[in-house]
């Protein structure tokens, strides 16, 4: 993925040092629809999917949230205290996917908000590709040069 198309994007840039994301790079499939969770298309969930253009690149925005499910430490409480404290949440989540085409074929990658790592399709996750610091070098500051380049 030519990463440079993405440099001329100054409120990304600006909202990266503020919030923490996941960065995976994916199979490409057909099409970014086929890369979703089986729970986004089949369960019944509050999620939406909307195309986007991110970069000039297609992209899809996955966006929603989670069942409303008791708090993982309302166990806890209980049985230290005996107090059955029946506390909810609901976890908002989003996956940004999207795909670069070049020279060297399709490349799709998924950008994660939240839990949106549980929107990707697991089995489209390429976990070989080391992709993580390939990309942390590769993205160009504004002035052009990569954070770990020379």
């Amino acid at each position: 993925m030519d990463l440079t198309a993405l440099a001329h994007l100054p409120s990304l840039a600006d909202l990266a040092h503020t919030r923490r994301v996941s960065l995976y790079r994916l199979r490409a499939g057909d099409d970014l629809h086929s890369l979703r969770a089986p729970k986004v298309v089949h369960d019944d969930h509050e999620f939406v999917s909307l195309n986007a253009v991110v970069g000039g690149m297609p992209a899809l925005l996955v966006a929603g949230l989670s069942d409303d499910d008791p708090v993982e430490w309302g166990a806890m409480v209980r049985s230290l205290t005996g107090t059955d404290l029946d506390f909810r949440s609901r976890t908002a989540s989003a996956a940004l996917f999207v795909r670069s085409t070049s020279d060297s074929g399709d490349e799709v990658y998924a950008v994660t908000f939240g839990q949106g790592w549980r929107l990707i399709r697991d089995s489209s996750v390429d976990r070989i590709s080391g992709c993580g610091s390939r990309c942390a070098c590769s993205i160009p500051t504004r002035s052009g040069r990569s954070p770990g380049g020379r």
